[in-house]
């Protein structure tokens, strides 16, 4: 959801190009790459405390999310005039929080599962399977529901909810409280 909201919000004020989509793309996963390499980082300085790790970054992206359409939309602005080549550096350092960010969930992820399962490849080919899955429902409810129906604000606070929504879940899992009263046995 905010790749497409970003991307979005970057050809409207930025301009349209194949010049302008290829940097929005590379920066993108180069953001991607650099984070997992964070996020292996990260995974193996704090291995005891994986779910904190994954919490914050959680929170981390949420709290961009709901500040990224006025800062998004802001910054590409006042990009539409610069060079092409200095677009690419300009739209790197302005989406480099959120993406290293994004990139660095998955490595702590997998490691904390891989230390209570084992098996390196199913967990890796599960995640990759749940991301690309994720990815296509995310892409759809964008463009179907959320950008049709409402407008990319809407979508933007929706993406974020759900990164609170999973911070929250996770530190009621991380405090051992259950979300709904006693729990049923």
């Amino acid at each position: 959801i905010y790749y497409m909201a970003w991307q979005r919000i970057l050809l409207t004020t930025v301009g349209d190009t194949l010049f302008t989509r290829t940097a929005i793309v590379s920066l993108f996963l180069m953001g991607l790459a650099i984070g997992a390499v964070i996020g292996g980082e990260l995974s193996h300085r704090f291995a005891d405390k994986l779910p904190q790790v994954f919490l914050v970054l959680q929170l981390l992206l949420g709290s961009f999310g709901l500040l990224s359409y006025p800062l998004v939309r802001a910054v590409g602005t006042s990009l539409a005039s610069v060079s092409h080549s200095a677009l690419p550096f300009l739209l790197f350092f302005l989406l480099m929080v959120p993406t290293f960010v994004m990139g660095a969930l998955l490595p702590p992820l997998v490691r904390y599962v891989h230390q209570r399962k084992g098996d390196v490849g199913g967990v890796l080919s599960r995640f990759n399977g749940f991301f690309l899955l994720g990815m296509a429902l995310g892409t759809v409810l964008l463009v179907f529901i959320l950008y049709f129906l409402f407008n990319l604000i809407v979508a933007l606070i929706f993406a974020s909810l759900l990164n609170f929504l999973v911070a929250y879940l996770l530190h009621h899992k991380i405090m051992m409280k259950p979300l709904f009263g006693r729990v049923l046995k």
